[in-house]
């Protein structure tokens, strides 16, 4: 949580607050662990919902993907050609 807050002092008693990639603009300090904890709160109920849950588990499935569709791209540019067989080729 902690890590995707991001505040840049701009004047006195006032931050420009940007939690990930939204920009909650320019807030009084007084304000900031009021926001902190909705945020917090809400995180918490985020990751307890089933949609969250299964978008991890296809998250992780893009991983592997990503490094298996990798060490297939690394095969076929060295070797200059696609492993396997062809119904095609005379091979």
């Amino acid at each position: 949580m902690d890590i995707d807050i991001h505040l840049e002092k701009t004047s006195e008693g006032r931050v420009r607050m940007r939690y990930g990639f939204s920009h909650f603009g320019e807030i009084e300090e007084s304000q900031l662990e009021k926001i902190k904890a909705v945020l917090i709160d809400f995180e918490s109920k985020l990751k307890n919902q089933p949609e969250y849950l299964e978008m991890e588990k296809l998250f992780g499935k893009l991983g592997r993907l990503k490094i298996s569709i990798g060490e297939s791209l690394t095969v076929i540019l060295l070797r200059r050609i696609v492993p396997g067989k062809c119904k095609y080729c005379p091979l």
